[in-house]
């Protein structure tokens, strides 16, 4: 999912008895003269608006998360029309890319200082994406079912964009085909 679409997660897309995620909207923060002005958008594309399957994993930590929102809502009331968004401040407010962006900073800067002997790269968030497309194409997902996961119009988007080769899977596929030879 894109950062957008993230933090305009509403829990009625949640569908945690059929095991999937629903993606109907995004969440964009406008700036207007120091104030926060959040409003919901259809995703870009029709091929944007798709179901995801979700993991174990992964619901596992969304009931997680909604055990803490739910205690932080009854602390903290909601920004209006908001209510219902699955990934809020500790203040029950809406997400931006900021917010996201300075997590993973602190995060960074966190192992860094616990790990003095390597240094871990400051990274967008749009890179866990380019992260999640490759790795899926490695572990051998079809690149017509990510390109549906990923919520493009074209296989070719998926495939140049978003999937890339590590050198380590160039030497096992190139010693795959010399052993065939």
């Amino acid at each position: 999912m894109t950062k957008a679409e993230i933090i305009g997660l509403t829990w009625d897309c949640i569908d945690f008895d059929n095991g999937m995620i629903v993606v109907a909207k995004t969440l964009c923060y406008l700036p207007n003269n120091g104030d926060a002005v959040y409003e919901f958008h259809l995703p870009k594309t029709k091929a944007g608006k798709r179901k995801i399957p979700m993991s174990k994993k992964v619901k596992e930590m969304l009931l997680e998360q909604k055990r803490w929102h739910d205690n932080v809502a009854k602390s903290y009331k909601a920004v209006p029309g908001f209510e219902d968004l699955v990934f809020t401040s500790k203040t029950n407010h809406p997400l931006n890319a900021t917010n996201i962006k300075d997590s993973i900073n602190y995060l960074i800067a966190r192992i860094n200082l616990e790990n003095p002997d390597i240094e871990f790269e400051h990274f967008a968030p749009h890179c866990l994406r380019h992260t999640f497309a490759t790795n899926c194409i490695e572990k051998g997902m079809r690149p017509k079912t990510l390109q549906k996961i990923l919520g493009h119009n074209s296989l070719q988007m998926t495939m140049d964009l978003y999937c890339h080769v590590h050198d380590e899977v160039l030497k096992e596929e190139m010693a795959a085909i010399i052993e065939m030879v």
